[in-house]
C-alpha cells in the first residue's frame, strides 16, 4: 500500500488494478464491483497475492534467474580461460620481439646502447655520426647536454674504427650541472659514452668535485673527423692498415694552441700535431 492506494484483484477475472481505500470502483476488465473487496482490504482483511494472477511469467523469470546462475561459473571460466590466453600471447609476443631485436642488432646488455639502434656500423664506425648519434640519448640525461669531449685511439685512413675493440669514448656534460653549486646537484654532470664490443656504455656516473665556472661548450666542428683523415692521408702518411689517436678536450685544448683543436698522434706515420676545429688549418706541427 501507498499511502490510501494499493492494488487489488478482481475476484472474477483476476485483473489487477490500483484502488483507493472507500471507493466503489468497478473492474475496468469485467466491471465486476470491487466495494467489498476494497472495504475488506482496508480493514486488513488481506489483499489477494498480486503474483498468483500470472504464474506463468514468475516461473518464466525464475527460469530465466536459474539460466543465469547456472551460467554464471562458464562465463567466469571463459573470461578467465581468455585472460590467461592473452598473457601467454603476450609473453609469446614480448619474447620473440626481444628475440628479432637482438638477432637485428637493436638491444644489447643492460647499461648499453646498441649500435643499430644508433645507426652505427660496430666494424665501421665513423666518429662524426657517433657524435651525432649520441646527442638523443645525451638529452634523455641531461635536457641541457651538449658534447664536450672525445678520445679517439685508433682512426683508420678511411676515417673509421672498429669499436669492437673498444678504445673509443665520446663525452658530454651538463653545463647546468657542473656549475651548480651544491655538491649533490655536480654528482651526474659528465657523461662518457664508451664503445666496445657489448655496444655503447653508458651506465657510469661521474660528477665533479669543484664547481665550474666559465662553461663553454666547443662549436659544431667546421672541421670533420672525415676532413681530417683526409688531409692526413694525403699530406702526412697515413696509409690502409695504420691509425692515429685523435682525441679533442676544452680544458686541454689551450695546451697545443690558441683555439680548439683536433689533437692528433701517430707512431706510423710519425706524427704529433694539432688542427684548428674550425677550418682543419694547423695550429701546432711536428
Amino acid at each position: 500500500m501507498i499511502g490510501d492506494t494499493f492494488q487489488l484483484a478482481c475476484p472474477r477475472c483476476r485483473t489487477v488494478m490500483w484502488v483507493h481505500v472507500g471507493s466503489t470502483t468497478s473492474c475496468s476488465t469485467c466491471n465486476e464491483p470491487l466495494a467489498t473487496q476494497i472495504a475488506q482490504a482496508s480493514m486488513g482483511t488481506g489483499l489477494p497475492e498480486v503474483p498468483q494472477q500470472m504464474p506463468g511469467l514468475a516461473a518464466a523469470g525464475n527460469a530465466a534467474v536459474n539460466r543465469l546462475i547456472a551460467s554464471k561459473p562458464t562465463s567466469a571460466k571463459k573470461v578467465m580461460l581468455l585472460l590467461a590466453a592473452g598473457i601467454v600471447v603476450m609473453v609469446i609476443a614480448t619474447t620473440a620481439w626481444f628475440v628479432i631485436k637482438r638477432r637485428l642488432g637493436l638491444s644489447t646488455a643492460k647499461g648499453n646502447l646498441a649500435y643499430a639502434a644508433l645507426g652505427i656500423d660496430m666494424k665501421h664506425g665513423d666518429p662524426d655520426q657517433m657524435i651525432a648519434a649520441l646527442d638523443g640519448p645525451a638529452h634523455r640525461w641531461a635536457r641541457d647536454a651538449v658534447w664536450w669531449s672525445l678520445n679517439l685511439t685508433a682512426v683508420g685512413a678511411d676515417g673509421t674504427m672498429d669499436l669492437s675493440d673498444g678504445g673509443a669514448t665520446i663525452t658530454y656534460i651538463s653545463p647546468s650541472r657542473v656549475s651548480d653549486y651544491a655538491p649533490s646537484g655536480r654528482k651526474d654532470a659528465i657523461k662518457d659514452f664508451s664503445f666496445g664490443p657489448a655496444g655503447v656504455g653508458y651506465a657510469s656516473v661521474k660528477g665533479v668535485r669543484s664547481r665550474w665556472t666559465d662553461v663553454h661548450p666547443p662549436h659544431a666542428p667546421g672541421c670533420s673527423i672525415k676532413q681530417l683523415v683526409s688531409i692526413l692521408r694525403t699530406s702526412y702518411g697515413l696509409t690502409a692498415g695504420k691509425t692515429v689517436k685523435i682525441s679533442f678536450d676544452p680544458q686541454t685544448s689551450s695546451l697545443f694552441g690558441p683555439v680548439d683543436g683536433w689533437h692528433v698522434i701517430g707512431t706510423d706515420p710519425a706524427i704529433t700535431m694539432t688542427f684548428a676545429m674550425s677550418d682543419c688549418s694547423v695550429i701546432k706541427p711536428t
